[in-house]
């Protein structure tokens, strides 16, 4: 089978590749090296079964060859930031029993 694995040069990334190509899968790795390292991909360098492309997910993109990829896995992650931590507060703040979400929201409580 023809399989992408996106945010291939992550560790769990990586991992998954090795093992998708020790079971005789064509492989199509992509990322963008923001959080994963091309150190974890460079023993796949010159793999028949594996092939490298360097970009973002969150932009489309045409994946090539004249075969369709059977399944895509998608092990991407966004870098850590303030940002990214600002997205748990919402949960954190739901299960002290806060004000969640929206001003007119009732009051949640246990």
């Amino acid at each position: 089978m023809r399989l992408l694995v996106t945010g291939a040069a992550g560790f769990l990334g990586s991992n998954i590749c090795d093992r998708l190509i020790a079971e005789g899968h064509e492989v199509i790795g992509m990322d963008n090296f923001v959080t994963g390292s091309p150190d974890n991909l460079a023993h796949l360098a010159g793999d028949e079964n594996f092939s490298f492309i360097r970009h973002d997910v969150s932009n489309f993109i045409f994946v090539p060859g004249q075969d369709r990829c059977d399944y895509a896995f998608c092990f991407t992650r966004q870098p850590k930031s303030e940002f990214t931590l600002r997205l748990f507060e919402p949960a954190h703040t739901n299960i002290k029993g806060r004000r969640f979400g929206h001003p007119q929201h009732s009051w949640i409580g246990a």
